[in-house]
């Protein structure tokens, strides 16, 4: 159990006066689409959208709304979350705070282009500082689910999570190593999610996959085209036997129609002597 002082009024200050909260929220709002904007600029450039452009700045604008209906599950999980043990986080200060830490999740998106993915030290330490992404093997199975799961963990995401986890301590005079645990276990949980709703999204499986890996760790070799099933030899013994029955009774017959021409010739000479002058 989460140890929770007991408090008269919320403890979690605004960020900034309530007058400026949808001002507040609209900047960031509109720095996220900037983001998104900017992270899908060299795309277009190079032509590599499969899409029309003003496609693509409507799917901005749609993760930019699902940024911000995220951010309202988020405060709305964790004050319902500490309400239940006996404390009532403001949920306007809440939000404000959790809009406000998801600047360092910008720069998370900003940086990788400029240290790059091609495994030099540059680039590992840009790894590390925006997402372990690039380090974890590109495969099939639980590669791409690590990809998923694990892929933006980097210090800036632990800095938002801890952070996250020490509003929650302030705000409810709970101890901080176990918020942060708590606060960490959510994340994992909703990463875990956005793998299966990716799976699902491309029509498959996410147990697919898992299947798939552990086959490969079992080295079990794969089903070769060229090596014939059981019921392909037995059918091919099966058609084997006909044929050869049937090329068997193809020679007696053209023995016996050989045989029996040979012996209608002594007959057929005989006639002709009788016929003969």
């Amino acid at each position: 159990m989460l140890a929770v002082r007991s408090l008269s009024q919320p403890a979690l200050p605004r960020p900034l006066p309530s007058w400026l909260g949808p001002a507040w929220a609209i900047l960031i709002l509109g720095l996220w689409w900037l983001t998104l904007d900017t992270t899908t600029a060299p795309l277009l450039a190079r032509g590599d959208a499969a899409v029309p452009i003003e496609a693509v700045r409507f799917g901005i604008t749609m993760a930019v709304v699902v940024r911000l209906v995220a951010s309202l599950f988020e405060a709305t999980f964790y004050r319902s979350w500490w309400r239940l043990r006996g404390h009532a986080l403001p949920f306007g200060a809440l939000w404000l705070w959790l809009l406000a830490l998801s600047i360092l999740d910008m720069f998370a998106q900003l940086l990788p282009t400029l240290f790059g993915d091609d495994g030099s030290p540059i680039g590992v330490a840009g790894a590390l500082l925006c997402g372990i992404r690039p380090l974890i093997p590109d495969t099939d199975g639980l590669g791409a689910a690590a990809r998923v799961i694990f892929g933006p963990l980097c210090v800036l995401t632990l800095g938002r999570i801890g952070l996250t986890a020490w509003l929650q301590a302030h705000a409810t005079g709970a101890r901080f190593p176990r918020v942060m645990a708590f606060t960490m276990l959510v994340w994992l949980v909703t990463r875990v999610l956005a793998w299966w709703v990716s799976e699902l999204a491309r029509g498959q499986s996410p147990l697919s996959g898992i299947v798939r890996w552990r086959v490969s760790a079992r080295g079990a070799p794969p089903r070769s085209s060229s090596a014939p099933s059981s019921r392909s030899r037995w059918s091919g013994s099966v058609g084997g036997g006909r044929g050869t029955a049937r090329a068997a009774g193809r020679r007696r017959g053209s023995a016996r129609a050989s045989s029996s021409s040979s012996s209608s010739e002594p007959a057929v000479h005989r006639a002709n002597a009788g016929s003969s002058p």
